[in-house]
């Protein structure tokens, strides 16, 4: 579900992409300029005590552009700018997320598959909170809970003004 809502929001606020896709085949045909991308790592986060597993993503998304273009260097880079002012905020209109953070944007030439490209990277950190919300307690009745309001009245959270 996130992978899919990643690529409709670049899909729709990108429209420069001929193509966009997550986890592509790098020897297959794909109209260009292209966005491809991936999760590439996945560390521990913050426990949320919500009973799902929470782990800190990290995400890696490519532009390629035709290096045979006219200026593709700075096509390149100005599609990856784009990108990374999407993710600005970005929730993908999921309530499993977190904000993306650490963005970073690069050029990229590490992969002799992508040679005939001008290749940018942008990265960035995303927590993402997986599995179902659990409440191992029972549940109580209202007015259970009190409130100290000067260390010697307490005080129900309906009882107060």
């Amino acid at each position: 579900m996130l992978h899919e809502a990643i690529e409709a929001t670049f899909r729709e606020r990108i429209p420069a992409f001929k193509h966009v896709e997550p986890y592509p085949e790098l020897n297959k045909e794909m109209g260009e300029p292209a966005l491809v991308f991936a999760v590439t790592g996945m560390g521990e986060a913050d426990d949320a005590g919500t009973g799902k597993t929470t782990l800190n993503c990290r995400f890696q998304a490519v532009v390629l552009v035709d290096a045979t273009r006219k200026r593709a260097p700075l096509q390149a880079a100005i599609l990856a700018g784009r990108v990374a002012t999407v993710l600005h905020g970005q929730y993908w209109g999921l309530d499993f997320v977190e904000s993306p953070e650490h963005i970073q944007v690069q050029p990229d030439g590490s992969t002799p598959e992508l040679a005939q490209f001008c290749v940018w990277v942008v990265e960035w950190m995303q927590v993402v909170h997986f599995g179902e919300f659990s409440w191992p307690w029972p549940d109580e009745p209202p007015g259970t809970l009190l409130i100290s309001v000067n260390d010697e009245d307490h005080v129900a959270p309906e009882d107060l003004p």
